[in-house]
């Protein structure tokens, strides 16, 4: 499976009116050490989030793991 969830990330935080930094801010709370610059990164693909990133974001952002590679964003 394919990980295609950078563009999906940006178009579900702005859909929630989420800054990078509510994002990363969030992920912090969580454990997860990630900046804003970290998080448009992920959103630009430029890198990818890990496992227990992957899983934050997804919790975070209220979509699922499958959204996340699949591109199914709500």
């Amino acid at each position: 499976m394919r990980y295609l969830g950078g563009s999906i990330i940006r178009k579900r935080r702005l859909e929630l009116n989420l800054t990078l930094d509510d994002i990363s801010r969030e992920l912090t709370k969580r454990g997860i050490e990630a900046t804003d610059s970290t998080v448009g990164n992920w959103e630009l693909d430029k890198s990818a989030p890990g496992a227990d990133d992957l899983a934050a974001l997804a919790d975070i952002l209220d979509l699922t793991l499958s959204d996340l590679f699949r591109g199914n964003g709500k």
